[in-house]
C-alpha cells in the first residue's frame, strides 16, 4: 500500500465477523462523511523474540490477522501478487549494489520492530514472509509502500527523516498493513463493495495502520511521537514541492491531529531519539551515482 505522495495511504476473529466489521466500518465512514534482500550484510544475527521479553506494563500486545483467516481464492491471488512484486533480480539488486549499509540499517530496524512485539513466529506461519527492500536508485519523491509482503523503502525517505525513530515509524506503519492483512481484506471485498466504498476502506486501513504503528514503536523502545514528526516532515516536503495527498489516504494534517491525540491519551513509555548510524547511512546515499535513476511503479 502506498505511503506517499502524502506520507502515507477490529481485530478480526472470524471471516464472518471480519466482513461484518469491514462493511459496518465503511458504511459508518460514508454516513459520517468522513526481501529481505538475499544479502543484507548483517553485522549480527537477527534479533529473536526472546531478546525482547514483555516489559511489564510497558509491553502492549500487538494485533495480528493470519492469512489463513481468508478464503482460499484470496490467499492464492495474494501469493501470486507476492511472487510478482518480489522480483528478486530487479528489485533487490539496486539496493544491494549501491546502498548496502542502508539496506542493513533498515533491515535492523525492521527486525527490532518484529521481535519487540513477538511477531516473528506469527509472521512465519503466514503464506509468505514480509520482505524489506531498500530502493537505492534515485526516484522522484521519498516513499515507502507495502505490496503483498514486500516492504519497499526509497533511499530518499531515509534522507528526508531526522532520526531512526522517525524511520521506524514509517516502517511500523507499513508493517501494520501486513500484520493486519489489509491487502487481503481489500481483495476479499473487491467484488462486494463499489469503488468509492473500497477507497473508504483503504482510508480506514490507513488510520488503523497509524494506530497500530504506535504499539510497534512503543514495544521496540522508540519514541512514539516520532510518528507525528515523520508526518510533519512529509507535510513540509509536500508543501515545498506542491504535491497533493493521495486519494487513498486521509489528509496528512488530519493524521497528525489524530495521532497526536492518541499519543496524549495513552501512556506510552518515554524514549530518547536514536541517531547512531544515520549520518553514515545518509552519506552512503549521497554518494550514489547520479545515473542511478529509477522509476516508481504505481499501485
Amino acid at each position: 500500500m502506498r505511503l506517499v505522495k502524502s506520507m502515507t495511504m477490529g481485530n478480526f476473529q472470524r471471516r464472518s465477523s471480519r466482513l461484518c466489521s469491514l462493511t459496518c466500518g465503511v458504511l459508518a465512514s460514508l454516513i459520517l462523511g468522513s526481501a529481505t534482500a538475499q544479502n543484507n550484510f548483517p553485522e549480527a544475527p537477527p534479533l529473536a523474540d526472546e531478546d525482547f521479553p514483555p516489559k511489564d506494563e510497558h509491553y502492549i500486545v500487538s494485533r495480528f490477522v493470519h492469512h489463513r483467516e481468508f478464503p482460499a481464492e484470496v490467499r492464492e491471488r495474494m501469493n501470486a501478487f507476492n511472487q510478482e512484486f518480489a522480483r528478486p533480480q530487479s528489485l533487490r539488486a539496486v539496493g544491494q549494489a549501491l546502498c548496502p549499509k542502508t539496506q542493513r540499517y533498515i533491515q535492523n530496524i525492521s527486525d527490532r520492530l518484529i521481535s519487540a512485539s513477538h511477531l516473528r513466529a506469527r509472521m512465519n506461519r503466514n503464506d509468505y514472509p514480509m520482505t524489506v527492500v531498500v530502493t537505492c536508485s534515485i526516484v522522484e519523491f521519498p516513499d515507502a509502500q507495502m505490496k503483498a509482503g514486500i516492504l519497499e523503502v526509497s533511499a530518499e525517505l531515509v534522507q528526508l527523516l531526522h532520526s531512526e525513530d522517525e524511520i521506524a515509524a514509517v516502517l511500523a506503519h507499513e508493517m501494520a498493513h501486513f500484520t493486519l492483512a489489509h491487502e487481503h481484506a481489500v481483495l476479499e471485498s473487491w467484488h462486494r463493495l463499489p469503488p468509492f466504498a473500497i477507497n473508504r476502506l483503504r482510508m480506514w486501513h490507513e488510520q488503523e495502520a497509524d494506530a497500530e504503528s504506535l504499539v510497534l514503536l512503543a514495544n521496540a523502545g522508540y519514541d512514539t511521537s516520532a510518528a507525528v514528526d515523520a508526518l510533519r516532515a512529509f507535510r513540509d516536503y509536500m508543501k515545498v514541492n506542491e504535491l497533493q495527498s493521495s486519494s487513498r489516504h486521509p489528509q496528512v494534517a488530519f493524521r497528525i491531529e489524530v495521532l497526536s491525540q492518541r499519543i496524549s491519551r495513552i501512556s506510552f513509555p518515554k524514549a530518547s531519539r536514536r541517531l547512531q548510524g544515520l549520518e553514515v547511512v545518509k552519506h552512503e546515499i549521497e554518494l550514489r551515482p547520479q545515473s542511478a535513476v529509477g522509476a516508481r511503479e504505481d499501485d
